[in-house]
């Protein structure tokens, strides 16, 4: 198994208090590991983990309501859809956070030919 990606970050935001979101690109990825990591928090604010065939029709595989600071980790594999999404949404009534968000990729053929590293292809 090649490793692609180790620990990558791909989001993050101190004292966040506007919707942030990353798309991905996961063309040669078999398996992906995400991480969100909250250091401080008010509200009740959601990450959210959205995949799609297309890269524009989204739908949401995974979500978060922040309740307390730590680690969540998504374990996606295999990978079936090409795009990923995370994004952060804000409590509606004031919230904000302080929070970071990484990646693992793996490809599960013995040669990977490295063209596809998973990029961002949006970030807000």
């Amino acid at each position: 198994m090649s490793r692609i990606v180790d620990e990558s970050l791909v989001l993050a935001g101190y004292n966040c208090t506007t919707p942030r979101r990353v798309t991905l690109d996961l063309g040669e990825t078999d398996l992906l590991s995400v991480g969100v990591t909250i250091v401080a928090f008010t509200g009740i604010n959601v990450f959210t983990l959205l995949e799609s065939v297309d890269g524009t029709n989204f739908v949401v595989v995974a979500t978060i309501n922040e309740h307390e600071v730590g680690t969540t980790i998504w374990h996606v594999g295999p990978v079936f859809s090409r795009w990923k999404r995370i994004q952060f949404t804000p409590d509606g009534t004031g919230g904000n956070s302080t929070f970071t968000v990484t990646i693992n990729a793996h490809n599960n053929t013995v040669v990977s030919t490295g063209s596809t590293v998973p990029s961002k292809v949006e970030f807000l």
